[in-house]
């Protein structure tokens, strides 16, 4: 605390909006940063929004291989990977976000890739290929980027084809557990106005969870992927861009352990009049008795995994886009088409036992489609504007059996399943427009408006099937007798619509040469739905959840831009969140209207150059947030509740330093380190769904060639070997099982570049 008193005193005052980015070595002192937080090219320090950008070398420089890797050092960030890990992106921005991996579930944190929304959690923590940079927007950008932005905006740019030289690179990695990753770039000029670039990648790694039972290792990464994209350019007149990309997966799930075992869970056993309903411990929450032995597999190994889940993670993601910019005379109309589709089949052991207790399969499939047409211009010298429309479509179906119970010994397949369909169908349309007016050279005020409606229409059915024979002590009117499976759930199909208008509106002053200030309002807005795992015969709705966030920002550069301070200050009043509850009757989640909450915070970034040699870089953020309303249909929390995936502080710290050698080119030395204080990842906040605060440190030295065309790195991530769990769920109290899934160990490995 005194660390962070003391940072927060030594930085006071400066409030939010970027620290901005790229290793600073990759641009010289006095450059600046572009960014396209409001849609358009504008200098980092210019923009009045609350953003991190980080260049696609600094990112290479830390490690980092996808999205939930690159938004860690951003303040007042927090991402889950879930319980089947792979690439979902559980991404929380100020205290927002969603936890829910369901497909009747939206982000509330949105992530684009060249101007394109990836729809699902399941798909958006995106490999890195050929990035030319990343920016994390913090707070509502629903007005410009539009739907399930509530708390904020990842938006990734990949390096555009060049027309003027030809060139290629290739890096190659080799490291801990058998790892070896192949990555290659190619530009080619086809002539002064179009050129292509080609990208392809392999990664290969074994996990660090080892199935003590069958040899499997959990945390697997092998895929492969490729993009292509061609450039048409005849300047402000009119440019093409069209790309496609695809990358496979052949993974396996993430490393799971038993963290606790509770053998008095049980449940009410209703009986018919004129009995009475009594409660009956050491069965799961469809009667069936738990095993002898499940909360033994458990051990201070945390490398040791005892799942009985298939280790089985498959995905294929891929999608292409066509980018057009014409001048119309005045005004630029630019056009986004875009389709994209997504698969995934995977297993998940949701107790981390040996028992198919309360496995899980699931098999996902998605596509979408969208539009976005924008003009934007000038009016005088003074007014710049953009307006828009975007048109959305989605179709989606996931298929999951769960186990709810067995009585088998360990590894043996047979259980009480829940199997479980969904299809949804999403269609959203948008208008959109935003207006800034120099009204002096100092002064700047801007609006904006987006308004969006948005139809849902899911089906869903359920069965209970006991064909396995596995006993259970509900009557038979409950629960399917052996041998017998019962509809839960006939296909039933509901549909609504939701629309909202979210406003933003601020003004941006230049309070002196390279100094600026900013006030601003704004709203966003994510759509109600129906939940997606129905315990009954019925489908139970949602409704939509908002966030109005009032902020103040301060940008400033200093000493000659050596010095880049910036911060914001924020309160946000989030309305109707959209939670996960746990459900006691059928040992299933639901999604809730959880209630109200009010969050207030702040973030500042640094980033110093000092004597061409040294760069720094620092960031603290800090959040207060907490309810201040709850739902009577939520249960097992209170006001004094703390919110999910909402850390009071995280800090970051980067630092590199060059030293060049005489004949013999150049080393460079780099640290970082990260910091996250205490997280619940679940609604509850149960003892063990919660992970202290931890802190990792990565460490980097490369070796630069004379020509500079060469480099060799020996780098460690993870270096003092600090445990942390990336997701946790206690539900002993039901279920009788709390699990968690182990983060990656200390790594080490060596990598060459060249560029050609």
């Amino acid at each position: 605390m005194r660390k962070s008193c003391l940072l927060a005193a030594m930085l006071a005052g400066t409030a939010a909006p970027a620290w901005a980015a790229a290793a600073q070595f990759d641009q010289a002192p006095g450059d600046e940063i572009i960014v396209t937080a409001q849609r358009t090219e504008q200098s980092i320090q210019d923009v009045p929004v609350s953003v991190t950008a980080i260049s696609g070398a600094t990112l290479e420089a830390r490690g980092a291989g996808d999205v939930a890797d690159a938004v860690t050092h951003a303040p007042n960030v927090a991402v889950t990977t879930g319980p089947t890990g792979g690439s979902f992106g559980g991404f929380f921005i100020r205290g927002v976000g969603q936890l829910d991996n369901s497909i009747a579930l939206d982000p509330g944190v949105g992530v684009y890739v060249d101007d394109v929304y990836i729809a699902r959690v399941q798909g958006s923590s995106v490999d890195l290929l050929d990035l030319a940079r990343l920016e994390v927007l913090r707070g509502p950008q629903g007005t410009l980027f539009g739907r399930n932005t509530i708390g904020g905006a990842v938006n990734l740019i990949t390096i555009d084809p060049s027309m003027t030289e030809t060139s290629a690179r290739v890096r190659a990695v080799i490291g801990s557990r058998d790892r070896y990753d192949v990555s290659a770039a190619f530009n080619l000029p086809l002539s002064d106005t179009a050129a292509l670039r080609a990208t392809g990648f392999t990664r290969n790694q074994k996990g660090w969870g080892r199935n003590v039972y069958s040899g499997e290792t959990f945390g697997d990464v092998s895929e492969l992927g490729a993009r292509l994209k061609l450039k048409y350019d005849l300047g402000a007149a009119f440019s093409l861009v069209l790309q496609g990309d695809y990358q496979r997966g052949r993974n396996t799930p993430s490393h799971q352990v038993l963290l606790g075992f509770n053998p008095g869970a049980g449940i009410t056993i209703p009986i018919p009049p004129p009995g009475r309903p009594f409660f009956r411990p050491g069965v799961s929450p469809t009667g069936v008795p738990f095993p002898a032995g499940v909360g033994a597999d458990r051990s201070d190994d945390r490398r040791a995994n005892f799942a009985s889940a298939p280790a089985r993670l498959d995905i294929d993601n891929g999608g292409a886009s066509l980018t057009m910019t014409g001048d119309l005379g005045g005004a630029t109309l630019k056009s986004i088409t875009a389709w994209r589709r997504f698969t995934e089949t995977a297993s998940t052991d949701f107790d981390g036992t040996g028992f198919v207790l309360y496995d899980n399969a699931s098999e996902l499939r998605q596509r979408q489609i969208s539009q976005e047409l924008q003009v934007s211009g000038g009016i005088g010298n003074s007014i710049d504007y953009l307006v828009g429309f975007y048109y959305f479509n989605e179709s989606a179906f996931n298929n999951v059996t769960l186990c709810t119970g067995t009585d088998q010994p360990r590894l043996v397949d047979r259980c009480l399943r829940s199997r479980n369909n969904i299809w949804l169908d999403v269609e959203s349309l948008a208008g959109f427009g935003q207006a800034t007016w120099a009204i002096t050279s100092s002064i700047e005020v801007f609006g904006g408006l987006r308004w969006t409606t948005e139809t849902k229409d899911q089906a869903n059915d359920s069965v209970l099937d006991n064909r396995d024979g596995v006993v259970t002590v509900l009557p038979p009117f409950v629960m399917p007798a052996p041998g017998q499976t019962r509809v839960a759930l006939p296909y039933t199909k509901v549909s609504e619509t939701f629309s909202s208008v979210t406003p933003r509106v601020g003004v941006n002053l230049r309070l002196a040469d390279r100094v600026r200030a900013y006030a601003s309002y704004a709203e966003g807005f994510k759509s109600g739905g129906f939940n997606g795992r129905p315990s009954s015969q019925q489908i139970i709705s949602f409704d939509a959840e908002s966030v109005q966030t009032y902020e103040l920002g301060l940008k400033t550069e200093l000493f000659d831009r050596r010095l880049r301070l910036n911060g914001a200050v924020f309160q946000s009043d989030y309305e109707d969140q959209q939670l996960l509850v746990f459900t006691a009757v059928s040992g299933l989640f639901e999604t809730r209207n959880a209630g109200d909450s009010r969050i207030r915070g702040f973030e500042v970034e640094a980033d110093a150059n000092l004597f061409d040699r040294l760069a720094l870089r620092a960031s603290v953020g800090h959040l207060d947030g907490g309810y201040r309303r709850l739902s009577p249909q939520v249960a097992g929390i209170t006001l004094d509740t703390p919110l999910p995936l909402t850390p009071a502080w995280t800090y970051s710290l980067s630092g590199e330093f060059r030293q060049p050698l005489a004949g013999a080119g150049e080393i460079q030395m780099r640290a970082d380190w990260q910091w996250r204080s205490e997280v619940s990842f679940q609604l509850e906040a149960d003892p063990l769904e919660r992970q202290p605060g931890y802190g990792l440190l990565n460490l980097r030295a490369t070796w630069v060639l004379p020509d500079e065309r060469f480099r060799v790195s020996l780098f460690g991530t993870n270096v003092t070997d600090r445990e942390y769990l990336t997701n946790a769920q206690d539900s002993r109290s039901g279920n009788g099982v709390a699990f968690g899934g182990v983060g990656r160990p200390r790594e080490w490995g060596l990598e060459l570049d060249a560029r050609f």
